[in-house]
């Protein structure tokens, strides 16, 4: 009951907070069905609630600007990356029997990269995770975007979703935008192939 009235309030507090747009509402349901099917198998919260998030209002780029669009890869990043709860990860993973020097300097997202790993029984879970990490370096790109080595790093992105670099920016957002559904859809497909733990074990 606790979970169910946590997930309300997070989910419908960061769905006020987005514009209408039918690709990050996609994402935000992926996302929530997801998260709810890990509770009810394992009983792990993937996201903690980081009230900054709730209140930080994104807002969909409407026209090729690039400062427009990195705000919102940052705001983006905010709601599905910075909110992986880092410590319920660990601990989870540790309960699978994962050693504690394997996880000792991973960040959240290396930590939720290993946990689709050994929780879902992916073994190409660098692959599926890549539009998780674009949008990171996105993010970062933000901090930089007067910087010379700019676009080389932006190119490095754009690449590494097999996008070329003749394209705008809004574009591009749009691309990672649907990659990032294209993941959401394939981790709720490995969650429910899942039979759960054994209680026996």
């Amino acid at each position: 009951m606790y979970h169910k009235l946590f997930s309300d309030y997070y989910f419908n507090n960061i769905e006020a907070n987005f514009t209408k747009s039918d690709n990050e509402n996609e994402i935000l349901h992926l996302k929530n069905k997801f998260e709810e099917n890990i509770y009810k198998k394992y009983i792990i919260k993937l996201s903690t609630l980081n009230i900054k998030s709730l209140r930080d209002r994104y807002a969909h780029p409407l026209v090729n600007d690039k400062n427009l669009i990195f705000n919102a890869y940052s705001k983006l990043n905010k709601i599905l990356i910075e909110n992986l709860n880092k410590e319920e990860l660990k601990k989870a993973l540790k309960n699978k029997g994962v050693d504690s020097s394997e996880l000792k300097n991973l960040g959240s997202l290396k930590l939720f990269e290993k946990f689709v790993e050994k929780f879902l029984d992916c073994n190409d879970s660098h692959n599926l995770m890549t539009p998780f990490f674009v949008l990171y370096d996105l993010r970062i790109l933000n901090d930089h975007l007067m910087e010379t080595n700019f676009e080389v790093e932006y190119n490095d992105c754009k690449k590494r979703i097999g996008i070329s670099n003749g394209i705008n920016y809004y574009d591009f957002y749009k691309i990672v935008l649907q990659s990032l559904i294209k993941t959401y859809e394939k981790l709720n497909e490995l969650v429910d192939s899942e039979a759960g733990p054994d209680p026996n074990a």
